[in-house]
This record gives C-alpha cells, sequence and structure tokens, in this order.
C-alpha cells in the first residue's frame, strides 16, 4: 500500500529527516512513535504532501506521489487541533469533503448517517463543533477524513490534546473503528502505551532516522537499540550466554540462554544468537517474575526497596552485585519487603511453551 524508500527532508543546514524508509501493507495499522523533534509528524507530513522532501521516494498503492500536490494524493488525515469548520454542523462538517468531489445528494447522505452511526454521533448531527465535547469533535474529525474511502488515513498525535480518561475510551474506539473500515492507517504519537494498544507495527524514531520497526510485542520485549529500550518504559542489562537456538523465522530464533546459571528459553535476533557467545539481553521488569530464594533454578536476589504504584509493585533487587528491576502484582508481594531474599526467574511471554519444550529437549540430544 504504503512504500518510503530512503525519505530525507533538511531544513537550512539540519536534518529533520534522514534516510527513512518503511513498508505499510494494505489494512495495517503503523504507529510512528518518538520524542519531540525525532522526525516522525516531519514524515508523516511528507506523506501527506504538506512537505516537500528534500531526498527519496514516496509511492500510495505503486504510484509515484513523492512530487504530487496534497490535495491530488487522496489522503485521509486527521490533525490534533481537529480542523473542523466551526460554521459547519457536524453533519456538514462530515459531508464537505464529499460535496468538493461532487457527490451526489442522495449518496452523500447515506454516507454521512453511515458513519456518524459508526462513531456514535448521530443525536450530535446538527450541533456545532463548539457545542461538542473534545472527544466528540475528535471523532467528527476521523468521520470527515474517512468520508470518501481515502485508502491511507494519516493521524497527527489525535489524541494528545484530550485529558486522559477520554484518551483511554477513544483509543479503543479508534482501534474498533479502524478495524471495522479496514483503513491502512498511520499514526504519529509520542505516547508508548497508545501506540502499544494500538498498533499492528510500531516504527520507533530517534534523530530522524529509524531505531526498530516490530510489533508491539517485539518492540517491547525485544528492543534492538539502547534508545528503543530506554523510550519505551524501563529495562534490565543481562549478562547471558548463548548454549543453543533453534530458528524461528527468518530473522529470530529461540535461544537457551544462562543467566547466573539459570537456563531459559529467549526469543532473540539470530544474528546475535550464536552458540557459545555471550551477550547482553535487554529485559523488562515484568519478565522477572518472584519465586522462593531456594528454589531449584531459581536465581537468588535480596530486594533493596519496594515501591508500591497500584496494581504493581516495583522492587529493586541485587543480584550478584547487579541492581535490576522488578514489577510483580502487588497481590502476590505480601511477605516480600526491604531486606527480603528472593529467587527470580527470568521468562519470555513471546515464547510458546511447545517451542520451549522443543527447545529444551534438542538441547539434551
Amino acid at each position: 500500500m504504503l512504500t518510503i524508500e530512503r525519505l530525507g527532508k533538511r531544513f537550512a543546514t539540519f536534518d529533520a529527516v534522514k534516510n527513512f524508509s518503511l513498508t505499510v501493507k494494505e489494512g495495517e495499522f503503523v504507529t510512528l512513535l518518538g520524542p519531540s523533534g525525532s522526525g516522525k509528524s516531519t514524515v508523516l507530513r511528507m506523506v501527506a504532501g504538506l512537505e516537500q522532501p528534500t531526498s527519496g521516494l514516496i509511492r500510495i498503492a505503486g504510484q509515484d506521489v513523492t512530487r504530487l500536490p496534497a490535495q491530488k494524493r487522496n489522503i485521509g488525515m486527521v490533525f490534533q487541533s481537529y480542523a473542523l469548520f466551526p460554521n459547519l454542523t457536524v453533519r456538514e462538517n462530515i459531508a464537505f469533503p464529499l460535496r468538493v468531489r461532487h457527490w451526489d445528494r442522495t449518496r452523500i447522505a447515506a454516507r454521512v448517517s453511515e458513519l456518524l452511526n459508526l462513531v456514535g454521533l448521530e443525536h450530535r448531527a446538527d450541533y456545532a463543533p463548539a457545542q461538542l465535547s473534545g472527544g466528540e469533535r475528535q471523532r467528527v474529525a476521523l468521520s470527515r477524513a474517512l468520508a470518501f474511502h481515502p485508502p491511507l488515513l494519516l493521524l497527527d498525535e489525535p489524541l494528545s490534546a484530550l485529558d486522559a480518561k477520554v484518551r483511554q475510551t477513544l483509543r479503543k474506539s479508534l482501534k474498533e473503528i479502524q478495524r471495522t473500515t479496514g483503513v491502512t492507517t498511520i499514526m504519529v504519537t509520542h505516547d508508548q502505551e497508545e501506540a502499544l494498544e494500538l498498533s499492528d507495527r510500531i516504527a520507533v524514531m530517534a534523530g530522524g532516522q529509524v531505531e526498530q520497526v516490530g510489533s508491539p510485542l517485539d518492540v517491547y520485549y525485544a528492543p534492538e537499540t539502547d534508545f528503543a529500550a530506554q523510550f519505551i518504559g524501563e529495562i534490565n542489562l543481562l549478562s547471558v550466554s548463548i548454549l543453543a537456538s533453534e530458528p524461528l523465522d527468518d530473522d529470530h530464533c529461540a535461544a537457551l540462554i544462562s543467566w547466573q546459571g539459570h537456563t531459559v528459553v529467549w526469543k532473540m535476533s539470530r544474528a546475535l544468537a550464536v552458540k557459545g557467545a555471550d551477550s547482553l539481553l535487554r529485559v523488562r521488569p515484568e519478565s522477572l517474575h518472584i519465586d522462593r530464594p531456594n528454589a531449584a533454578g531459581a536465581v537468588r536476589a535480596r530486594v533493596m526497596s519496594v515501591t508500591f504504584m497500584g496494581i504493581i509493585t516495583r522492587l529493586t533487587v541485587d543480584v550478584a552485585g547487579a541492581r535490576i528491576l522488578v514489577d510483580a502484582l502487588s497481590s502476590t508481594l505480601a511477605n516480600v519487603n526491604e531486606g527480603s531474599e528472593i529467587g527470580l526467574r527470568l521468562v519470555d511471554q513471546r515464547v510458546e511453551d511447545s517451542v520451549r519444550e522443543h527447545v529444551l529437549e534438542a538441547a539434551k540430544r
């Protein structure tokens, strides 16, 4: 659906985007995730035709649109600021792009009614934007962007102007609407939780470049760079040894690793999973499970601090002189206090039990 090759954008002497490449499949929801100044909005604006690239190529459905004006790209776009016409009603705002495209009145009325029903705003059809809440205005903006059946929908920080509770509700609605319509979608956000919840794939960006592209599960549990690891949540660096590996796909394998004498099966890049090699494993705090300190196969640790965070409690523990973060359900930690000794097990949530058993059996042979 969308192919971006070696895209670059320079403002005077500043390279806002450098050598950016990405392919988005039809019906996919891809998020550009990164901090302010990472280049994600500039990429989106170049795809929309609102900025001209300094270098590179953009194709939509096989057509080269790199130099095509924005109005000829037939793309739907939703802005952070909604950008609704204040003098038009909800119904008229949604109908506007259809009138511009010279749809007949009957067809316009049917499409507007369909979209109002999709976003749950039938009862607000004749309201002005000023009479709506922020969440309702964003749903109108989304409906207007979808009205003419665009092949590609671009979302520029669509929820960042809303309060936390409304954002949470709208995330669910947005995901449902995208799945229902099947429209290929690219979203820009700096909100890690938003990206993880909504996306089929995430492109993590920093300094105008892509740090990593992958599924939410892989980007979170297998960050490929220090930036990707630290930008999304907390991370531990564990020194491990590779004992054996079994291929999973072209890029990944299930590796049998050893950490402090504790063996575990971990999904890794095939390039890194070299038998006999030592490696630094990036591990999320919740991938360390708590056990009895003397449990067979568990790594012994001493609790240095306990921080209650509601459903989750975060422990800072000492393992052979290394400081490690562990997250666990608060309800399971009634008897764990500062100074307690515990056992830790390393668990990769991405590895199925059948794969884990296969690797362990293969290693014995």
